[in-house]
């Protein structure tokens, strides 16, 4: 009888936490930025792939791409060969990108791209 509630206990925790789909498989899709009149789109793939775009003021489009990994235990993304041009600066070298991954209530993804000032792309 102890072995069978403990089996029960297992099918109910199993259950509970597969329920949840895991935030690394949230993650594929497209995000923008929309802020200070500046507009950035990327588009995170499903084989680890990215592509970024920023849209300066001038109309240019300035692109980087590269491949993403994801770290769960610290809840984050990184993307490799990244860089964040600007209207200022669009010779920045790229590097790596870490940004934590926020998930709503109401389930929607957030790329932080600052916490403390609630900055971040919203996947659509």
């Amino acid at each position: 009888m102890k072995a069978f509630g403990i089996t029960i206990c297992i099918l109910i925790f199993s259950a509970s936490c597969s329920s949840q789909p895991s935030p690394e498989r949230l993650l594929p899709g497209t995000y923008c930025f929309t802020a200070w009149g500046i507009r950035d789109s990327l588009f995170v793939s499903n084989d680890h792939t990215y592509r970024y775009e920023f849209y300066a003021s001038d109309g240019k489009i300035y692109k980087s791409s590269g491949k993403w990994s994801y770290d769960s235990l610290g809840n984050e993304i990184t993307f490799e060969n990244f860089s964040f041009p600007n209207d200022q600066a669009n010779n920045v070298p790229p590097g790596f990108w870490v940004s934590r991954v926020r998930i709503t209530d109401k389930g929607e993804v957030h790329l932080m791209y600052s916490s403390e000032d609630n900055i971040y792309f919203a996947k659509k």
